[in-house]
């Protein structure tokens, strides 16, 4: 595994376009980018040792570089100025249906992802919002922080209500902040700290579907927020355009849109796996 927690692997080339990074290059790589709210997810992961990372060039001069996060192998963001080197990762890495990148370059490789494969490809923009204002507060008796207390309780819930780029609830619990929803005994919403850099800490939200509607995610997230400000960090929240309820969420908070990047999206049932077009 690269970039496994608890392994130092020495650098490795699998061909002579695809260096795979060690643990120490990952944490070396995630100083050197520049902490933006577009940035918060990849550079945690990088520092955390959550995500395989592939680069096609030099640390020092990036051709291209393909960031892999554990908890969301499908959803690789990609880096970098070249776009037959981003093709060149694309095809190597499997486990993909969609790659984030920035704007400006997503057409061009999605372009060229479609000719290399045979294969059609959607886009989706995804924005990034941040909150500079104070934190509106929202209450309900159901929702509180949780703390390293409530560690089976949040292990014991769905998948989807705990997923970040920590390794474990119990970094999750220590490190991040974590507000939840309990009705009879049992976790149904949460908002959370996805990730965190020195300057940022990114707001994830769910709800499972039968709780929806009633204040649940706002009220939580309304808590974490604070929680980020009282830390000197700015809260971010990252949401693909379509998503009308995230995005009501974060507007209602105070969250305002400061940069765009782009999805490139194989068609909806499909995945790369290793130079083949598989059904999902």
């Amino acid at each position: 595994m690269i970039c496994a927690e608890g392994k130092i692997n020495p650098m490795t080339t699998t061909d002579k376009d695809l260096t795979r990074l060690s643990r120490r290059d990952c944490k070396n790589l995630a100083d050197s980018l520049a902490d933006t709210p577009s940035n918060v997810q990849t550079i945690h992961a990088l520092k955390h040792g959550t995500c395989h990372a592939f680069l096609s060039g030099t640390l020092s001069q990036r051709d291209a570089l393909l960031v892999q996060p554990f908890s969301a192998p499908q959803e690789p963001m990609g880096f970098g100025p070249s776009v037959s080197a981003l093709l060149n990762l694309l095809l190597r890495v499997p486990g993909w249906s969609c790659v984030w990148l920035n704007s400006e370059i997503a057409g061009q490789v999605g372009a060229a992802i479609s000719a290399a494969i045979g294969h059609n490809v959607d886009y989706l923009d995804d924005i990034a919002l941040t909150l500079t204002k104070p934190v509106p507060e929202f209450h309900h008796p159901d929702v509180r922080m949780l703390t390293l207390k409530d560690r089976a309780l949040l292990e014991s819930s769905p998948e989807e209500l705990r997923t970040s780029l920590y390794p474990s609830a119990k970094e999750l619990l220590t490190n991040g902040y974590i507000a939840g929803a309990i009705v009879n005994s049992h976790l149904v919403a949460t908002a959370l700290t996805v990730a965190r850099t020195q300057k940022y800490a990114e707001i994830g939200v769910t709800t499972l579907t039968p709780y929806r509607g009633k204040g649940l995610a706002s009220t939580a997230a309304s808590l974490v927020a604070s929680s980020i400000a009282r830390s000197n960090q700015t809260p971010v929240w990252s949401v693909g355009e379509h998503n009308a309820a995230s995005l009501r969420i974060a507007h209602k908070l105070g969250f305002e849109g400061v940069a765009k990047h782009r999805y490139v999206i194989l068609t909806e049932k499909t995945i790369w796996k290793e130079n083949e077009i598989l059904e999902k």
